[in-house]
């Protein structure tokens, strides 16, 4: 649960970096330009998005990566890491309830 919450927020974090470097990257183009999850994780580690995206296409299963992947590495990168963070912080906040001992 911890370590739920700890990448949870570290991806909230995360998103109000994208989105800021969003913001500057717009203001600089004069239009609202937002930067996709595929080239957010292109412009970090171009060799592991085309290795990644070889293996799911040719070992894994074609149409997993070209309808389901390719649609949501088109998303909006601070979109993804704020949804995904906002559900993990929300998903691992809840603890059983304790169990009261009673001394009778």
């Amino acid at each position: 649960m911890f370590i739920g919450r700890v990448l949870g927020w570290l991806l909230l974090i995360a998103a109000v970096v994208m989105a800021g470097s969003e913001t500057v990257h717009s203001l600089a183009a004069g239009h609202w330009t937002p930067q996709s999850l595929g080239e957010a994780w292109a412009a970090l580690d171009p060799t592991s998005f085309r290795d990644i995206g070889a293996f799911v296409r040719d070992d894994l299963w074609a149409p997993l990566w070209d309808p389901f992947a390719l649609t949501v590495l088109d998303w909006p990168a601070g979109t993804v890491a704020g949804g995904l963070g906002l559900i993990l912080v929300l998903l691992c906040r809840f603890r059983p309830p304790k169990r009261r001992r009673s001394f009778r």
